[in-house]
């Protein structure tokens, strides 16, 4: 069976710069744009294994770190996750 999945992802980071001995940085919240595709197949009569990509991206975060003679920096968090998994169905 193949599928596809579409839906939100929640997380927190923290992008840190340092240049000419000045550190910045900042925590972020935000939810991201979350889509995958997969397949799942039947093994055996109550077990089947599956393997899934799932891409997410938060965008441009908030105002940014303004850094000396640089400018301001964004932070941005993307992520493709690939997983792999056997299920027991009851």
């Amino acid at each position: 069976m193949f599928y596809g999945t579409a839906g939100a992802a929640y997380g927190s980071y923290q992008p840190f710069a340092s240049i000419a001995g000045v550190s910045l940085s900042r925590t972020y919240s935000n939810t991201a744009l979350a889509v995958g595709a997969g397949v799942e197949w039947m093994v055996a009569e109550r077990w089947s294994t599956k393997l899934e990509a799932l891409y997410l991206d938060t965008g441009n975060i908030g105002s940014g770190v303004t850094l000396p003679f640089v400018g301001t920096v964004y932070a941005r968090a993307r992520s493709t996750i690939t997983r792999i998994g056997i299920n027991y169905h009851f």
